[in-house]
């Protein structure tokens, strides 16, 4: 029983995976970017109409998972789960097959992640070693949460409830009624962006520009952009506060003629004689003796006479 039961998760998870892989290579034309391939595993918690009162809580469970990311807000999706366990209500072991096609919506705006709600329709499959099989199909709902990896691969976890909707329902343990059957999964699985160009779907930085097409690559979180991914408000700037001169520097005056040095047109003159704006010996009368310090004896002199060394004409200088 065993090895039956071995061969047989063998062959299901060999056909899902075929199933999954045809599904994208199919769909993925040049113009639909965005599929994903993914395998999962988990436990299901099996209703106990099913089990029975002395039968398992839960189950293992496996599958695989093929998706379209259809927009950053949802994806459509097609996945399958195969459970093997033992019942208490049949006396014997039992086999589960579902599949579910539905929609994932997303919300959120972390560039690492991603929360989601599930709703699909679905179909289930039982089957029995000593009983008569039971199928029916199922409405299904759930949260989870998808964590981005390198490149556009992400783990994937889901919670999920599914609800059986044939009339006719499962046989009770006292085969006196039908009964519904809604059994909860906790599934975890690692995904594959399998289209080439849904690498250059990813966003970085959250802000709803796709990577290839986003020229600010790091904006904010929650910052407006434009069609390009960069912020539609320019960056407000702390003002710079002015570099002020300290008091030595502000002060210079290095031959001490009360000019700065910044302005004084002739450094270095002697300490005492009068200079003007400039830092420049005066000489009003332009005989080329300075004023200052009495050196000129003889102020007014007519421009052009010649002068001793006292600024006075020749002749008329100081016995």
């Amino acid at each position: 029983m065993a090895v039956r039961r071995q061969k047989s998760t063998v062959s299901i998870l060999g056909v899902l995976l075929i199933a999954g892989c045809w599904a994208v290579a199919v769909s993925a034309a040049p113009n639909d970017e965005g599929f994903e391939l993914g395998l999962n595993a988990g436990f299901v918690v099996l209703d106990r109409d099913l089990a029975g009162s002395d039968g398992p809580d839960i189950s293992s469970v496996i599958g695989a998972r093929a998706a379209y990311v259809i927009s950053k807000d949802w994806a459509w999706f097609l996945d399958a789960q195969y459970a093997e366990f033992d019942t208490d209500t049949f006396r014997d072991g039992a086999q589960m097959f579902s599949a579910r096609t539905g929609a994932d919506i997303l919300f959120g705006r972390s560039p690492n992640s991603r929360w989601f709600v599930t709703a699909a329709l679905g179909y289930m499959d039982l089957e029995f070693d000593t009983a008569t099989d039971y199928y029916s199909l199922l409405v299904s709902a759930g949260i989870g949460q998808r964590v981005g990896l390198s490149g556009p691969n992400h783990i994937r976890w889901e919670l999920r409830v599914d609800h059986s909707l044939a009339d006719y329902g499962l046989l009770s343990a006292d085969a006196t009624m039908r009964e519904d059957i809604t059994q909860a999964q906790f599934l975890v699985g690692f995904n594959w962006g399998l289209s080439r160009k849904a690498r250059g779907r990813g966003d970085q930085d959250g802000d709803g520009i796709r990577d290839r097409r986003d020229r600010c690559p790091d904006t904010q979180l929650g910052a407006q952009v434009d069609h390009l991914g960069c912020p539609t408000e320019p960056e407000v700037q702390a003002p710079v506060p002015p570099v002020e001169p300290a008091p030595e520097e502000a002060w210079a005056d290095v031959d001490g003629d009360g000019v700065h040095d910044s302005v004084d047109q002739c450094s270095g003159t002697t300490r005492g004689i009068e200079v003007d704006e400039t830092g420049c010996f005066i000489d009003r009368d332009g005989d080329g003796v300075y004023d200052g310090l009495g050196m000129d004896k003889c102020l007014g002199t007519p421009r052009g006479a010649r002068v001793d060394v006292h600024g006075c004409p020749l002749g008329d200088g100081p016995g």
